[in-house]
């Protein structure tokens, strides 16, 4: 299965990571979530975890912010040289590829879902 074995996708919530609903920062810049470290922020509405959110979860878990946070900046500040408008360049950071391409198949989470509080 698709990614099994790279990334430990089994988080919970309370546990592995801290979900905060209703966060003035995604409600400030207008994502639905935004996930950073051991934590994901939820604008006012949206109280499920998404598939894609789990996975950029698992991705600070196992690389760390210092990395997740260079490899975006490093592929949007080069997409956008190469001219690319933000939300193109956004979008083909190969985290979120990743991510997006986990939604679309996604493994077992080991229960995760349901241990969500």
């Amino acid at each position: 299965a698709y990614l099994q074995g790279k990334y430990n996708l089994g988080l919970k919530e309370t546990v592995d990571f801290e979900f905060k609903r209703d966060h003035w920062l995604p409600n400030l810049l207008g994502p639905p979530y935004i996930a950073f470290r051991k934590t994901l922020y939820g604008k006012k509405g949206h109280d499920e975890v998404p598939l894609h959110e789990y996975l950029h979860l698992a991705q600070f878990d196992k690389f760390g912010a210092p990395r997740v946070l260079l490899h975006y900046l490093g592929h949007i500040a080069r997409a956008v040289s190469e001219g690319a408008n933000f939300k193109d360049a956004f979008v083909g950071v190969p985290f979120e590829v990743e991510a997006r391409a986990f939604e679309k198949y996604p493994v077992q989470l080991a229960d995760s879902r349901s241990n969500v509080a």
